[in-house]
Formats: structure tokens, sequence, C-alpha cells
């Protein structure tokens, strides 16, 4: 099944994902700082990656070094999964961090795909939290919190 781009509507998709993620910035400087928009076709999730070297602790520094391996290295993810290199946002000032904005979009249909990938990469472990938009944020929030009791959505 071919899945039609309208990249303009995209973009704006995803700056609400960009927002929502600065929204949770003011709030909490633990990282890694994600934010997703589960639509009903189309998943976008946004992550910003630190590249100014101010770890907090040996714990960021280590979640960092997993998600820069595999997020960061990889333009597709699985069979659906695509990271739009051409969005890529580099030197962005972010909750006193400077790093890169990378976009990934998915269709939805493939959430419990992300979601168990999620589990065999250990991804659970790295966040405490998930911000999400849009109706998919309720629809999937208990399949979330099977793999992470303790994250809070």
């Amino acid at each position: 099944m071919a899945l039609n781009i309208n990249y303009v509507t995209d973009l704006q998709v995803l700056s609400s994902s960009y927002v929502l993620m600065r929204r949770f910035v003011m709030f909490s400087k633990a990282m890694p700082w994600f934010g997703m928009d589960i639509g009903g076709t189309l998943t976008k999730l946004v992550y910003f990656e630190p590249t100014d070297g101010q770890a907090t602790d040996e714990e960021e520094a280590e979640t960092l070094q997993i998600i820069r391996h595999y997020l960061t290295r990889n333009e597709r993810y699985g069979k659906t999964g695509i990271r739009d290199v051409f969005l890529e946002m580099r030197n962005q000032s972010i909750g006193g961090r400077t790093g890169s904005l990378h976009f990934i979009r998915f269709p939805t249909l493939e959430m419990m795909s992300f979601i168990e990938l999620a589990k065999v990469k250990n991804f659970q472990h790295l966040a405490n939290s998930i911000c999400a938009t849009g109706g998919g944020a309720y629809k999937f929030e208990n399949d979330f919190r099977k793999v992470r009791s303790t994250c809070s959505i």
C-alpha cells in the first residue's frame, strides 16, 4: 500500500508534535525529550537530540548514547517508519540545551509494532513520560502503560 504524503501538511502536523515537546520541556528537565502526534492515519514523532555535551549525569549520557545509536543513525525503521532527514533542524535551543530535532513518521496502523519495538530495544527504561497528542494518545494509552507501568502519558 502506497502512502501519499503532502509534505506541507506533514510539516504543519510535525510542528504540532514539536510544540507539544517544547511545552513538556518547560516542566521536565529529564532527558530524553520526545513528542508524538498519534493521528488516525499517521503517527509523527519528534525527538530532541542534545548535542551540547552537557549530560547532567552518567545515566543521561548512557540514555542519549542508546537513542543516538538507534534513532539518529537510521533513516528507516522496519518496513514503514521513516526519519525525514530533510526536516532535521540543527542548533536548536530548547530548555537551556542545544541540539537537533529529528522527525520520524509511521502509519498509525503500525503502533503496536512500534510499542513492541520499544519493548525489544528496552526504550521503556529510557523515559518515564510520553508526551502525546491526537486521538491515538487516548486510544493507545493503555498499551503504553502496559509497557511501562510507571510512565505518565
